[in-house]
């Protein structure tokens, strides 16, 4: 009996990849800010010490993207309404999407993440998001 090889990371990345490529699927990821400022301030302005930490992930289809906001139905799925279990939140057992978190949308080719603020969204750069996993890890 053979022990079965284990894919590196960079494999599970690269099957990851063409899985997306495959099934005409991108890749999100919800991140909840867990700083003071969370539920007072979005993105609009530059936040002083953002934190962020991984909620959950799923996909959707690469048609509902949309330049506006994340995707079709982005904030409606990610807040709790009615606890069914087609709601993030609910399938994920953890609070919905709020003002200051970032829905992370990611391709084979491209990842954007959006920040969430009080009556729309915006765009946030990878390094705003990095800086603010960085400062989380060293909270912990």
């Amino acid at each position: 009996m053979t022990t079965p090889k284990i894919p590196t990371t960079k494999q599970n990345a690269s099957l990851f990849t063409n899985h997306l490529i495959s099934d005409g699927k991108a890749r999100v990821r919800v991140w909840h800010r867990t700083d003071h400022d969370a539920f007072v301030r979005g993105w609009d302005s530059q936040p002083d010490f953002p934190q962020l930490v991984l909620a959950y992930e799923y996909e959707v289809d690469v048609a509902d993207l949309s330049e506006e906001c994340p995707h079709f139905d982005c904030f409606r799925i990610n807040i709790r309404v009615d606890g069914t279990d087609w709601e993030m939140p609910v399938k994920h057992n953890t609070r919905s999407l709020s003002i200051g978190d970032v829905v992370e949308i990611g391709l084979p080719n491209q990842t954007m993440f959006w920040g969430v603020n009080p009556l729309s969204w915006q765009t946030v750069t990878a390094q705003q998001v990095t800086d603010a996993q960085r400062r989380q890890q060293q909270k912990i």
